[in-house]
């Protein structure tokens, strides 16, 4: 079950491209949230959401880009950059 998540910088779409899997219900929510990434770019939370989901189906370096995109417009937002940071060490713990 191949699932691919790469986000793109700040001045582009998230985009989850390649999608190949045999649970519909995963493909259709990880689609919505990057509809909602699309339609809030400059939505921390939309693309925290949809990190969280890349990092809990396995897409490390998928969530730790999209963290970084959700980090960026709000530099006070505590939680973007502590989830990230999670990640991270999760990767050096394996």
């Amino acid at each position: 079950m191949p699932l691919l998540c790469s986000a793109c910088n700040r001045k582009e779409n998230a985009i989850i491209a390649g999608i190949d899997s045999s649970e519909r219900d995963l493909v259709d929510y990880l689609k919505e949230l990057q509809q909602s990434a699309w339609a809030m770019q400059n939505s921390a939370p939309a693309r925290g959401r949809l990190a969280m989901a890349c990092n809990f189906n396995g897409l490390t370096d998928e969530a730790i880009a999209t963290y970084q995109q959700a980090e960026a417009p709000h530099a006070n937002e505590f939680r973007w950059p502590h989830f990230h940071t999670h990640v991270i060490a999760e990767m050096k713990d394996h």
